[in-house]
């Protein structure tokens, strides 16, 4: 058999798989979902389903990975010079464009998609990386720089994830347009400064 054919097969049953567990995401939790029902929903019998996955969750890492490598691709296309906070919400407004459907079933069953997982861990290595090309080092610590990559990928993440559970309401764009603000110039961007107090 053509081994490309072969590949192509693999690949379509493997995506009907998960494409069957996102679906059946919106109506239980994943410890409910069994492989008889998985297989069924996917149109397969259970002999296939185990040629390509030994259990649901494992079905689940293999979507949670195909994700990951796509913020992978979106940010390893370019190396900057410039920590521009615009651009990584294109990108991050490109990856949740590409897949709403499915990322809006997964976040409403398991928020930490983005959290305590690959995803957080890519956003923030990335954006460490940029912090520390654009820093005065004799003046930030690399605890700072840390501390600022958890700080701006932590909010982002969240808000996002909260618009999700909103049923994406509200224009992306102009979420990312308030995101960037924020970062750009923290609470001063949108509280007139005689109204900011901030005990030190």
């Amino acid at each position: 058999m053509n081994i490309e054919t072969t590949d192509l097969r693999v690949y379509k049953t493997r995506q009907s798989i998960k494409l069957a567990l996102i679906e059946l995401l919106t109506k239980k939790n994943i410890a409910d979902i069994t492989v008889t029902e998985l297989s069924l929903r996917a149109m397969i019998n259970r002999k296939t389903f185990y040629r390509h996955y030994q259990t649901v969750d494992e079905v689940y890492t293999d979507i949670e990975k195909d994700l990951t490598e796509e913020v992978l691709r979106e940010f390893s296309k370019e190396r900057r010079t410039h920590f521009d906070v615009a651009d990584a919400l294109r990108h991050v407004g490109k990856l949740i464009k590409g897949n709403k459907r499915i990322l809006r079933r997964i976040t409403k069953h398991n928020p930490d998609l983005f959290f305590k997982g690959s995803i957080e861990e890519l956003f923030k290595a990335e954006t460490r990386r940029a912090i520390t090309q654009v820093v005065d080092s004799a003046k930030t610590t690399q605890a700072e720089v840390e501390f600022l990559a958890s700080f701006i990928v932590s909010g982002i993440l969240a808000t996002y994830v909260d618009w999700f559970r909103n049923d994406c309401k509200g224009d992306i764009e102009d979420i990312a347009l308030t995101i960037n603000r924020l970062a750009a110039n923290g609470l001063s961007a949108f509280i007139p400064e005689n109204k900011l107090v901030f005990n030190t």
